[in-house]
């Protein structure tokens, strides 16, 4: 009997919480490890959602979310630079968060997932077990 890969599920689950975490979490709920309390910080308010539930459902949204977090990753480390530093430890975990989900979106994982890999692996399984 073949044994179910999750690789593709981890992969899919992984972007879209990096994604809610890096576009809503943190520009909502710790705005002051980034600018002072009276600044604004935002990133991809409305579009980061998007491409997450884009991911779940499987469209072909893995390149444009690539093109607009590599963007944020450059926009964060020239943040990163010139930031004061008492915001370095915010700016660093963003950097880091970014470069984990380029990771997983470049990953063999995520494009299984979007090539409907783990339901071509169900219908297997379903034949073998017949």
């Amino acid at each position: 009997m073949p044994e179910f890969n999750y690789k593709p599920l981890v992969a899919v689950a992984s972007a879209t919480i990096l994604i809610v975490l890096i576009t809503i979490v943190l520009p909502s709920f710790f705005k002051t490890w980034f600018v002072y309390e009276t600044g604004n910080f935002r990133m991809l308010p409305a579009i980061g959602p998007i491409l997450a539930f884009g991911l779940l459902a499987r469209w072909r949204v893995r390149k444009i979310a690539i093109g607009f977090f590599a963007i944020g990753l450059c926009f964060s480390l020239v943040a990163f630079f010139g930031a004061d530093a008492s915001f370095y430890p915010g700016y660093a975990l963003l950097v880091a968060l970014q470069v984990l989900l380029l990771w997983v979106l470049m990953g063999d994982g995520l494009k299984g997932y979007l090539d409907g890999g783990e339901l071509k692996e169900q219908e297997q399984m379903s034949e073998y077990g017949r």
